[in-house]
């Protein structure tokens, strides 16, 4: 299979079920490289914004992020 780069926006969908973008990104059955960087970006996002897992936080609503 062709390697497929991952940019933060493929991780932050294939986390988040609620996300728009979730399904395709579980499509993705190609070979996945990434960087450091982008791991770091991920990361970066959900600790600015821990409320995304609060239970009952109302965050995640009909496919997007509100």
């Amino acid at each position: 299979m062709k390697p497929v780069f991952a940019d933060t926006f493929y991780w932050i969908a294939l986390t988040l079920p609620g996300d728009a973008a979730y399904a395709r990104a579980e499509q993705i059955a190609d070979d996945i490289v990434t960087t450091e960087e982008v791991l770091t970006e991920y990361l970066t996002f959900f600790c600015a914004s821990p409320e995304y897992f609060a239970p009952g936080s109302g965050k995640q609503r009909g496919g997007h992020i509100a």
